[in-house]
């Protein structure tokens, strides 16, 4: 006879998943560490301190498309993923999500000069 778990499916996902969580975010402080150090003695290449000898140079444009198109497809997935649970509130809290990160990925980006 099978063996059958008490445990609710979503407490071993979630149990995994925060496994991996307490990882990333120990790793991410580890690493800030020495780029704080680091920091100290190099000017970081970026706005008017960038230079061709650090790595590709992105269109600015492009850099922030790419940097804000996550936050509007990520949520809106989730949202979507999750209409059971909604309601007039965080439907309220969705949409004004939404346009926001909307204008910041699909707009303003444009908008800018350069």
């Amino acid at each position: 006879m099978p063996v059958v778990s008490s445990e609710p499916p979503i407490l071993r996902i979630m149990g995994s998943l925060y496994k991996i969580y307490r990882i990333l975010l120990i790793s991410e402080i580890l690493s800030s560490i020495p780029v704080f150090i680091l920091l100290n003695f190099i000017t970081a290449p970026y706005g008017k301190h960038s230079s061709g000898r650090w790595g590709l140079k992105v269109n600015e444009r492009i850099a922030w498309f790419f940097m804000e198109v996550p936050a509007f497809l990520v949520f809106l997935y989730i949202f979507l993923k999750n209409r059971e649970n909604s309601n007039l509130t965080t439907l309220t809290f969705f949409i004004l999500w939404e346009v926001h990160y909307f204008y910041r990925s699909f707009i303003y980006p444009f908008l800018l000069r350069g």
